[in-house]
């Protein structure tokens, strides 16, 4: 008896390989001359220059402990690509490392706080990107972008009995802040095919921040005194806080392709 009468399920498994090579063969073959649409998803980290800022008081000479040293980023949106050029809008969602021993001392190095502190940024973003070096499977691009945040930061005081005095014998008390700003970002990236539909990118760049005016969000007392809800904050003296949220960082991005051609 012929092998294939005995083994039937083997024969048709055979021939339908046979019927879908030739199509497997035909499967899709990217290149960036045809793709002109995807939806994006991107991941950054970078260092952040923050340090011991969003909880800093005149009040105190010198700080130790935790600092906002690392921040953090997840970009989603949609990528429009033409001729040498590309288009990305999106949202970008921005984090820090969150700070949960940071101390505050006196000049005379008497702990007056330990500080539990935590910040937040997220708003719409843009970016252009001029395109170079370009081949069908990879390329590199210097890119352009911007956007608007909404941030905010909190910090969770315990104030020590040298402390206390300050802050009007409170042994604890808490503050939140926040203000709206624009940031422009610059950087250089190289896309490369992953699969047939995907690629992955990396890029280097830096994100800079203008300054912004913070404002609390609800009232209390700490350093300065006592404050209503949209007070600007202020440090003992009356000036202005600043935050410097710009930073340098590193991204891993994936584009979705969508198939626009067959």
């Amino acid at each position: 008896m012929s092998m294939w009468l005995r083994y039937p399920v083997l024969f048709k498994v055979l021939c339908l390989g046979f019927y879908f090579v030739p199509s497997l063969a035909q499967a899709r073959l990217f290149s960036f001359n045809n793709e002109t649409v995807a939806p994006y998803f991107n991941l950054r980290g970078g260092m952040s220059q923050l340090g011991s800022d969003p909880y800093q008081w005149q009040s105190v000479g010198t700080y130790s402990g935790d600092k906002f040293d690392f921040t953090y980023g997840g970009e989603f949106g949609l990528y429009l690509r033409g001729a040498g050029m590309g288009l990305r809008v999106g949202a970008l969602v921005q984090t820090f490392d969150d700070v949960s021993g940071g101390l505050g001392s006196d000049s005379s190095g008497n702990v007056l706080f330990s500080v539990v502190s935590q910040g937040r940024l997220f708003g719409p973003s843009f970016a252009f990107d001029i395109q170079f070096a370009e081949q069908p499977t990879h390329l590199w691009k210097l890119v352009l972008g911007g956007g608007y945040q909404w941030a905010q930061f909190e910090n969770d005081y315990s104030v020590t009995a040298q402390g206390q005095p300050f802050v009007s014998g409170q042994s604890q008390f808490s503050e939140k802040y926040k203000a709206q700003l624009y940031y422009a970002m610059i950087g250089v990236s190289g896309e490369i095919v992953l699969t047939d539909t995907t690629t992955v990118e990396f890029l280097l760049g830096y994100h800079y921040s203008f300054p912004a005016e913070w404002k609390y969000s609800g009232g209390g007392e700490n350093f300065s005194g006592i404050y209503q809800e949209g007070d600007k904050v202020q440090y003992e003296d009356g000036t202005d806080k600043s935050l410097d949220l710009s930073y340098p960082f590193i991204q891993i991005g994936f584009n979705f392709y969508i198939d626009l051609v067959r």
